[in-house]
């Protein structure tokens, strides 16, 4: 499964390489966003307005979203 690491990346920089990471990639994929309540929002805000679906990679893991082509069943 292909991912998006965010570590390092600064705040500013999220969207655009979100944007570009979702543009060429089809689901499903990872995201990582580490601990930051911050960038996950970012990310999540994104994803919302591109009609993309996620989940949490595991349970008890909130810094990676797994991305989704459609709701989860």
């Amino acid at each position: 499964m292909k991912s998006l690491d965010l570590h390092k990346t600064l705040h500013k920089d999220v969207e655009r390489k979100v944007l570009r990471f979702i543009n060429w990639e089809d689901p499903p994929y990872k995201i990582i966003t580490g601990k930051s309540d911050y960038m996950r929002g970012i990310v999540i805000k994104i994803l919302k307005s591109n009609g993309l679906y996620w989940m949490n990679d595991k349970f008890d893991n909130h810094g990676c979203l797994v991305v989704l082509e459609s709701k989860f069943p």
